[in-house]
């Protein structure tokens, strides 16, 4: 008789404790479940984060109409601004039609940015008319006027050309743009300019080691 009473309490203790077990959750548990909570907050964070990693974007549409040029006469320009803080000068006419006209001829037609307006992401070429090639240069030296387009020294890299209309994306930062004809006469409708500011893209860095905390 003494044995199946022992045997009967160990068997109620052994109830009660995975009755007291069922009822509070997995402290192991909801410490891995936070963590991994935790951890994408921080990957959301980084990639949403405050603050674009990429800054803002602003657009700088250039047309025939922002430039000094009332006719195909060539004539300079400078401190065009639009959007972003960049400031343009250069040389250029306007044709009947209304679309930008440049030339390569006396190496000083041409669009370049003075002043930045952050890093440059990209420029989207809109050609009025013609086949004769655009060449699109960045530079992290400010230009001073379009000729510095047609000197190896101070044309900067040249990032891309077309002679179609399309978009020209730059891989690299580049703090000033210049836009010129490779060869002839170019006639553009437009040419827009998207600049990032405020921020600069960060690689290689994920995230921090995070600890989760719980109440005793």
């Amino acid at each position: 008789m003494r044995k199946l009473k022992l045997f009967s309490r160990a068997g109620a203790v052994g109830a009660s404790a995975k009755g007291r077990a069922g009822s509070r959750p997995d402290s192991l548990s909801l410490v891995s479940r936070q963590s991994v909570l935790a951890m994408l907050l921080v990957l959301l964070t980084s990639v949403f984060g405050v603050g674009n990693a990429w800054g803002e974007e602003i657009t700088d549409e250039l047309t025939a109409n922002d430039f000094a040029a009332t006719s195909t006469t060539y004539t300079d320009f400078s401190n065009v601004s639009k959007n972003s803080n960049a400031k343009y000068a250069g040389n250029s006419g306007k044709d009947s039609s209304g679309n930008i006209q440049m030339r390569s001829k006396n190496s000083n037609s041409g669009i370049v940015s003075t002043v930045s307006g952050g890093k440059v992401k990209s420029v989207k070429i809109t050609v009025g008319s013609g086949s004769n090639t655009i060449d699109v240069y960045g530079s992290n030296t400010a230009y001073t006027a379009a000729s510095d387009l047609y000197n190896a020294n101070t044309q900067g890299t040249k990032i891309g050309s077309t002679s179609t209309t399309a978009t020209i994306t730059f891989d690299a930062d580049y703090e000033y743009v210049g836009i010129r004809s490779n060869s002839g006469a170019i006639y553009l409708s437009s040419v827009e300019i998207v600049w990032t500011t405020g921020g600069t893209p960060q690689t290689g860095v994920c995230c921090e080691p995070v600890m989760a905390h719980t109440d005793a």
